[in-house]
């Protein structure tokens, strides 16, 4: 009828489900026991074979995969209108103290960004600058 016990199970207790056994392998053999415990090895085909499992062997351990932690960036955009001058580090500091104190412990991590100075041109000299030009 086709019906069988399926006897393997991971060493987890899990049930193996997955086969890969060598075309060679018969667990319904002569050599085959029941009542003693057998333990699957890769043989040089990378196909699974039985074996006693008081012969020491090296293992593979398996694992769920580690799912990389997630991160989200949001970025927000605020315009201040206000009479304080946001360039000082007190202000910047009352500002992010009020922030964080909003959002509590939920874990949130703000950062403040200054948009860049403007620097000015330096003025480019010309044969006509020259100090030791005589007028």
């Amino acid at each position: 009828m086709g019906l069988f016990r399926d006897s393997w199970t991971w060493s987890d207790g899990n049930s193996s489900s997955f086969r890969n056994w060598d075309v060679s392998e018969n667990v319904l053999s002569d050599n085959w026991n029941p009542n003693t415990q057998q333990c699957a090895r890769l043989s040089e085909q990378k196909r699974w074979k039985s074996e006693n499992c008081n012969q020491k062997r090296p293992f593979i351990c398996y694992g769920d995969p580690v799912k990389p932690e997630v991160t989200q960036k949001n970025v927000v955009k605020l315009v201040f209108h206000s009479d304080l001058d946001m360039t000082d580090p007190k202000n910047y500091k009352l500002i992010m103290d009020k922030i964080q104190e909003q959002i509590g412990q939920s874990g949130v991590k703000v950062t403040w960004k200054t948009p860049p100075t403007k620097k000015k041109k330096a003025k480019e000299k010309s044969d006509f600058d020259c100090p030791h030009r005589r007028v």
